[in-house]
């Protein structure tokens, strides 16, 4: 595998840090509902690195329910 070719493989599936709040603030509605489910926070984690291979820490995620969803 070429270097050209790991890169590539490699930012199709990892987000920049910088995006991260951009990919949740597009999954808002479905982390909304999970957590008024009454998922805990790293079940939601693991339901975003299966389901879209997005990986965030919980405490990105906690971070991210305080500010955007308990407004």
């Amino acid at each position: 595998m070429t270097t050209k070719t790991k890169l590539k493989e490699f930012m199709e599936n990892e987000l920049p840090i910088a995006n991260i709040t951009t990919a949740l603030k597009a999954k808002k509605d479905e982390i909304t509902e999970l957590h008024q489910s009454g998922y805990a926070i790293h079940q939601i984690v693991k339901y975003l690195r299966i389901t879209y291979k997005l990986a965030t820490s919980r405490q990105t995620l906690s971070k991210f329910i305080k500010e955007e969803i308990k407004k």
